[in-house]
């Protein structure tokens, strides 16, 4: 078989807001990697449940393990219900940041639209700031 060609993806969210949201995107591409591996081709997908918890040899924080698999990601997506966590802001600012420098990766902002409620001013402000970098950003229920 001719070599594969590999695509790596980030989903950035709360660690428990959002546990079902994350399975589904998972269960998504691995649906869509049955079809794209015919292809030669392949999603990667780094969430916080399938990436390590041993303790870096170089003694880095947690966090810079998923910083670093955002770095390398060519599509970055941010899940958001009513306050985005100091750690998310961080992967955000992460993307961003190799978007300027690199034009990857791709971001896209899904911010949880309850019925009956407003965004919190916290969601307005994220959904005004993805839509002045020109990001993805769209309401899910």
């Amino acid at each position: 078989m001719a070599d594969i060609i590999y695509t790596e993806m980030f989903v950035a969210s709360s660690i428990n807001d959002f546990h079902n949201e994350r399975m589904e995107i998972g269960a998504f591409v691995q649906q869509l990697n049955s079809r794209l591996i015919k292809r030669g081709e392949y999603l990667k997908l780094n969430m916080c449940e399938d990436m390590s918890d041993a303790i870096a040899a170089e003694k880095k924080r947690k966090q810079e393990e998923y910083n670093e698999a955002i770095r390398r990601s060519r599509l970055f997506i941010l899940l958001a219900d009513r306050n985005v966590g100091e750690y998310t802001m961080e992967e955000l600012g992460v993307a961003a940041a190799q978007y300027e420098k690199k034009g990857y990766p791709y971001i896209c902002v899904f911010i949880k639209k309850r019925e009956g409620e407003e965004l919190s001013d916290e969601m307005k402000r994220l959904e005004e700031f993805a839509s002045s970098k020109k990001y993805e950003c769209e309401m899910f229920e």
